[in-house]
């Protein structure tokens, strides 16, 4: 008997350097091994082959997220992010610990009942929690930007004529998306007006009805999506134009981020650094790989995303203006201090905000100092041309090659 277990604990011996050469079945995650859907397939292994500085602990706590709606092609980043990057700094996330809700209120009350961690959605939704004493802190950046347009027919010529009784402007109710971003319109286009100064302005809850309203003439102007004006446009013949876009008139804008509790964020570090360290790095290789975009936004958007045209002029864009921040440039002083002086000019906010009150940076210094900055002219090599930058860094100065992009 003594000799079978000698002999046994021998094979072990030999047997566990040969184990262990094999790598663990998820290097550098806690949790599981990522199935094939979570795992980027042509990735290095580990964090260190891909020229990244591992997460600090292997033990992290994976966060569960609440995100405020489905997911667009214009943030897919955000399901990028937790599903494909996020193993390589310690977290791998399952199916149920990304939730999607239809409304802000409603992911905050998940938050607030200990039912997930972290909240994915606008950040004037967050900025106002702070006017409702929750002390929620916006802690990473998803997009900035985006492609709202303010459309009009032949009867609006300038600014001006958006304030002439009789010109039908269209957003939604005040305190909606649309209703700031018309605000953000006004002040960049500096008429020195609001909102509540057009005289004819019909409210339509959603940027689909006002599309439609828009192509059959029953408004003269309307915040949209770009999509949605080459669509009313061609029902008008092509008599359509655009007075302002967002990306190119509103550059501070920061209309979605993560934010989570503030004790949450004091206690977790680690876990809110991982994952600002994948977003970065998503939004690096998004920008990077037209391909790489295409197929995330087949996997992650109902109904597999818009077509490739479309695609690829969204692309365009995110590859040019500042969607994404790459480097955490959109958690700046000029992005969150603007989106609450916009606020207050709305009178969404009606109490005094500071920025220090809705911003904890110490995510995005630590995501920095493990991932480094790269420019926007090494990910697009210098051009707005939708596709794949050859030798662009991955997601590190020194990284990770153009050759090695992850498959969603």
């Amino acid at each position: 008997m003594n000799r079978t277990v000698m002999t046994l604990v021998a094979m072990l011996t030999l047997l566990f350097p040969l184990l262990a050469a094999c790598g663990s079945p998820n290097p550098g995650a806690a949790g599981t091994t990522p199935t094939a859907a979570q795992q980027p397939v042509d990735a290095p292994e580990t964090p260190e082959e891909a020229g990244e500085t591992p997460a600090a602990a292997t033990d992290l706590e994976v966060p569960r997220i609440a995100y405020t709606s489905p997911t667009l092609p214009s943030y897919v980043n955000t399901k990028v992010a937790p599903t494909d990057f996020g193993p390589r700094f310690g977290l791998t996330f399952a199916e149920n610990q990304l939730i999607t809700f239809d409304s802000h209120a409603t992911a905050t009350q998940t938050v607030l009942s200990g039912r997930a961690d972290i909240v994915a959605g606008s950040t004037a939704s967050h900025i106002l929690l702070q006017q409702q004493n929750r002390d929620f802190k916006i802690f990473a950046p998803f997009l900035g930007t985006d492609d709202f347009v303010l459309a009009m027919n032949e009867k609006v010529k300038s600014p001006d004529d958006l304030f002439t009784e009789g010109v039908r402007v269209s957003t939604d109710s005040a305190g909606g998306a649309g209703y700031l971003i018309l605000q953000a319109f006004l002040d960049g286009l500096e008429t020195g007006k609001r909102v509540a100064d057009i005289p004819t302005l019909v409210t339509l809850e959603s940027s689909g009805q006002r599309t439609t309203a828009l192509a059959n003439g029953d408004v003269d102007a309307s915040v949209i999506h770009i999509n949605q004006f080459n669509e009313a446009n061609e029902a008008q013949g092509g008599k359509l134009r655009t007075l302002a876009t967002l990306y190119e008139t509103v550059p501070n804008y920061l209309k979605e981020s993560f934010a989570a509790p503030k004790e949450w964020l004091d206690e977790h570090q680690e876990e809110a650094c991982a994952l600002t360290a994948a977003i970065l790095s998503a939004d690096r290789e998004l920008i990077r790989d037209f391909n790489y975009y295409q197929q995330s936004v087949e996997k992650f958007v109902e109904g597999g995303g818009p077509e490739e045209e479309e695609l690829q002029t969204l692309h365009s864009l995110i590859r040019q203006y500042p969607f994404w921040g790459v480097n955490g440039e959109l958690m700046e002083q000029d992005n969150i201090g603007f989106m609450i002086d916009l606020m207050t000019r709305t009178e969404m906010l009606t109490e005094d905000v500071t920025v220090e009150q809705v911003v904890d940076r110490r995510p995005i210094e630590c995501a920095l100092q493990r991932i480094g900055e790269v420019s926007q002219e090494d990910l697009t090599g210098g051009t707005a041309e939708p596709g794949s930058t050859p030798g662009a860094p991955m997601t590190t100065p020194g990284g990770m090659t153009g050759e090695e992009t992850p498959t969603p």
